[in-house]
């Protein structure tokens, strides 16, 4: 079973876990009080996206620091999507924590590319 302990989303947790478009921090635990990653949130979006265009994403050009990360591939798909460019500096930083801004522009660089594919009509 999966526990989504203590959260006022409990329910919305629940709906995109059963469509596989968010995970816990192991097969049993959502952990909803825990920050995400850059890498996770990128991980997620690439989900939605992919849900909703009922396809794949091409994946694009690298970071230089995602070498090990076991999202580097769903890195390189939102970044040939345009949901993040990664750092002025040039790197991804895969594992550090979204800041709200950062959260910001990857929801609208997704929801850019949803809307201009026609996948959804929202007014933005």
């Amino acid at each position: 079973m999966f526990i989504i302990d203590g959260t006022a989303g409990a329910d919305a947790v629940a709906k995109l876990h059963a469509l596989g478009l968010v995970n816990g921090i192991d097969d049993d635990t959502f952990a909803p009080n825990r920050r995400l990653t850059r890498a996770q949130t990128a991980a997620i979006l690439v989900r939605i996206a992919e849900h909703l265009e009922e396809s794949s994403l091409p994946a694009g050009g690298g970071f230089s620091d995602i070498g090990r990360s076991v999202h580097r591939d769903v890195i390189r798909k939102a970044a040939a999507a345009g949901f993040t460019l990664g750092h002025r500096d040039g790197p991804f930083r895969p594992g550090a924590k979204v800041t709200r801004g950062q959260g910001a522009t990857f929801v609208v660089g997704m929801l850019d590319r949803l809307v201009n594919r026609r996948e959804v009509d929202l007014p933005l």
